[in-house]
């Protein structure tokens, strides 16, 4: 795709068709859709376009201000007669000249956009460090749900072990054979109780080597 930004292209037609091969659908698409604009290939490669090359080459090539002002000039004069299109054509170079004197007479730039590469640098740096920051703000959510689950897992282990200790303490002490019976079996239920708490807490603990390091602000927890 970068080679269409020229002034000249060898095999304009074989690039296209290329992209659509190996672009497939989303490549496919993209092709109709520049084509469709009728103003987009124009706007990146000068053979294509009616603007004298002196003007073409007043500015980097490769600028999106410079290719938005291609395209602004390719689409004066949409839908006019040839006289009504010379007219809009002549106002926009007007235009266009008065931008220019009152920013060199005054210092006045058209827009607090200054179009220059480290502009674009900085904005496409700052959205890359915002990306980050969101990612790693959400590893760290995970990071704190993962350390809440690990502790009520924990809680609720212990708790399951202390009816389980407590249960067999009352059965040693107990003699009537009846009412050891009985413990026995509610001993047997808080074996079970503490097996299945003991049982999510070891997923849990074998889950953590899934979690990502975070930002660095919430620690996880270390295996009781």
């Amino acid at each position: 795709m970068r080679s269409l930004v020229c002034i000249e292209h060898d095999n304009w037609d074989g690039t296209l068709l290329k992209i659509r091969e190996m672009g497939g659908k989303a490549g496919n698409d993209w092709v109709n859709d520049k084509i469709s604009t009728k103003f987009f290939f124009p706007g990146i490669c000068w053979e294509r376009s009616f603007i004298p090359i002196d003007i073409w080459n007043a500015g980097d090539p490769n600028s999106n201000l410079i290719e938005s002002v291609h395209r602004d000039v390719n689409r004066e004069g949409v839908h006019c007669t040839l006289l009504g299109g010379l007219k809009k054509g002549q106002l926009f170079d007007s235009m266009k000249m008065k931008t220019l004197v009152i920013s060199e007479t005054y210092g006045i730039n058209p827009s607090y956009k200054t179009g220059h590469v480290s502009e674009n640098a900085y904005h496409n740096l700052k959205r890359k460090s915002n990306s980050q920051h969101r990612v790693l703000a959400d590893e760290d959510q995970k990071i704190e749900r993962y350390n809440d689950k690990l502790l009520k897992s924990l809680e609720n282990l212990v708790k399951a072990e202390d009816a389980r200790s407590a249960k067999e303490s009352e059965l040693l002490h107990e003699t009537q054979p009846e009412r050891r019976n009985k413990l026995e079996g509610e001993l047997q239920k808080k074996f079970r109780g503490e097996e299945r708490a003991r049982k999510t807490f070891e997923k849990l603990r074998l889950d953590r080597e899934s979690l990502k390091g975070g930002s660095g602000k919430v620690a996880k927890l270390d295996h009781p």
